[in-house]
């Protein structure tokens, strides 16, 4: 725990949503209706999410990289602008 308020201490002004860990129940909906889901592989399961504000998407991987979440055997974390953002990043 250390390590992540650490961690979460280093980039307190960049961290806009700490997020947090997703459930496996669910849904998928499709127009032939709503089923029980999400039903993916196990290696595809999004354990959480994170916001980050950033200046760029490199900015943003180096946030991610140094992130404890990176340093569990098989763990990785992806890193994605945010469609409206990178709209306004892209035009300023």
């Amino acid at each position: 725990m250390a390590e992540w308020r650490a961690w979460k201490a280093k980039y307190q002004d960049e961290i806009v949503d700490m997020g947090d860990a997703l459930t496996p129940a669910g849904a998928v909906c499709r127009s032939a209706g709503v089923t029980d889901g999400p039903y993916i592989e196990g290696k595809e399961v999004i354990g959480g999410y994170m916001i980050v504000a950033t200046s760029s998407l490199e900015r943003a991987i180096q946030i991610a990289k140094e992130g404890p979440m990176t340093t569990n055997p098989g763990a990785s974390v992806e890193v994605r602008a945010l469609a409206g953002r990178a709209q306004k990043s892209s035009t300023t």
